[in-house]
């Protein structure tokens, strides 16, 4: 069996117009790695949620299968990227998010791991104070949520571990999500 490589395809143009954010879209077979425009500044998970479209737009992208290292990935000027399709989506670079003081709700970090098809991603979810990790029904919703500080694990292809600041997680993809509860060590 070969082992997935998880350096994202080569990939850089000047950025032309809107401004835009440089993703990581990771598929159950292939991964899309290109640029998303928006006509505001917004935070990757804030995109990923808010658009009703079924799909993304994904421009000067490029498709590869990381468990085929010795193939070229293949470059598209777009790619439309079924939502539901999407396992994670990782932000590669793009402007700041503009800071929105009155749309902030204070929320705390809970060490948590996620399972999808092929991957393990344990990092911090971020829950409204007081409220009990164990309790919440995360699966219940079919959003995309950002874990922090986060370690994916691709448990086929020998278990390759890798570091993220940012992973934006598919919870309609999920198979299971496991909270730290507060009493264990």
């Amino acid at each position: 069996m070969q082992e997935v490589s998880f350096d994202a395809p080569a990939f850089a143009r000047a950025d032309q117009g809107a401004p835009s954010t440089l993703v990581e879209l990771v598929l159950d077979s292939h991964r899309v790695v290109g640029k998303i425009r928006e006509a505001t500044r917004r935070r990757l998970v804030d995109m990923l949620n808010t658009d009703e479209s079924p799909f993304v737009v994904v421009q000067e992208g490029e498709v590869d299968d990381p468990h085929r290292k010795e193939e070229q990935p293949r470059r598209f000027e777009v790619i439309h990227v079924q939502r539901h399709a999407i396992l994670f989506a990782i932000p590669r670079s793009g402007p700041a998010p503009q800071s929105r003081p009155f749309e902030v709700v204070e929320k705390v970090p809970v060490l948590a791991t996620i399972v999808l098809p092929g991957f393990e991603i344990t990092g911090s979810v971020y829950l409204l104070p007081g409220v009990d990790p164990v309790r919440v029904p995360l699966l219940a919703s079919s959003r995309f949520v950002p874990l922090t500080d986060a370690t994916v694990v691709a448990v086929q292809d020998g278990g390759q571990t890798k570091k993220e600041p940012v992973v934006v997680v598919n919870l309609a993809r999920a198979l299971l999500w496991a909270p730290k509860s507060p009493e264990m060590p």
